[in-house]
């Protein structure tokens, strides 16, 4: 474990979500900024400026934030992904990857445990009275699930699940797994990534999700595995909030109880699965980090190298 000050380990943990957060909310006002000159020009000059005798400036801006949600998320993301991957393929630099030995059809594991986590965990958090808490869900919901779908693929499946990666298993894992072993990091690292999102419901769900993204992470040896996992739980929340299936299965609290029972139960087989009766990486140390290799490797222990590549 390297042996540096607590407040130095802090720093080195915490900076990469503050990072994110305000690069994220720099990017957004960035695009709020295309949308108010847009809507300054199609609107002129004297109403734009007279809009306060129906509403407020901030008010506006509000309208204005609502309206273009996905268009909004859309800008800050693509703007932010670049800057995420460049900080994290520097850290890569000093690591040797080295070919995870799993094989394609294994993956096919991950994709089930984030379907069935996605409802599993939806349905036990929204038994929770956390609307009291804070921001309702409803209203975050109502921003996330915009009625532009496409954007709704674009950002929600597949975007910021990369993005998240990068940054809570990526970053803030991977620090971690230097400090402490695997247990502390995985609960850590989860906690952190439910806590940045700043809603009681939202923060709870992304906290089991954040500890099944570590544990893959952890055992398949690849960045990869977490964000197929991240991007197969929202995009399967996504298809359920727009078919509707999720609501026509809660109508009656029995079937909603039953449902939400059977998808645990089949969560916890597959995380079973891949935790008991996958093949085994075991955790060698050199002098630059923890590292995964296959049990099975009988190179000497100085050739071994770091693993933790985005690639596999």
């Amino acid at each position: 474990m390297t042996k540096e000050r607590l407040e130095v380990k802090i720093y080195k943990i915490g900076i990469w979500p503050v990072f994110y957060m305000l690069i994220s909310m720099l990017t957004q006002y960035i695009a709020m900024g295309i949308l108010c000159v847009k809507d300054f020009i199609a609107m002129g000059n004297e109403q734009w400026v007279g809009v306060d005798e129906a509403m407020s400036l901030g008010q506006r801006f509000e309208a204005i934030y609502n309206q273009n949600s996905s268009f909004i998320s859309l800008v800050s993301v693509c703007l932010t992904l670049p800057v995420l991957f460049y900080f994290f393929a520097k850290e890569e630099k000093t690591r040797k990857p080295v070919k995870s030995p799993y094989k394609i059809n294994q993956y096919g594991w991950i994709v089930l445990l984030g379907f069935s986590a996605c409802v599993g965990f939806s349905r036990f958090v929204s038994l929770l009275p956390f609307d009291k808490i804070g921001q309702s869900y409803a209203q975050v919901e109502q921003v996330l699930f915009d009625k532009v779908f496409w954007v709704q693929l674009a950002v929600i499946c597949l975007l910021i699940p990369i993005a998240e990666e990068l940054i809570y298993r990526g970053m803030v894992f991977k620090r971690l797994r230097e400090y402490m072993p695997k247990e502390g990091s995985i609960f850590i690292s989860a906690l952190i990534f439910g806590l940045f999102h700043f809603n009681a419901m939202q923060g709870l769900y992304a906290f089991g999700i954040g500890i099944l993204c570590a544990y893959v992470y952890e055992k398949y040896g690849n960045l990869l595995s977490a964000m197929l996992l991240h991007i197969s739980a929202n995009s399967f929340s996504v298809f359920l909030n727009k078919t509707g299936i999720s609501s026509f299965f809660s109508k009656n609290i029995i079937v909603y109880l039953l449902c939400m029972l059977l998808e645990l139960a089949i969560c916890g087989y597959v995380f079973y699965y891949i935790a008991c009766k996958m093949p085994k990486l075991k955790i060698a140390s050199n002098k630059n980090n923890q590292s995964l290799e296959p049990a099975e490797d009988t190179k000497p222990e100085e050739e071994r190298q770091s693993t933790f590549d985005i690639y596999g």
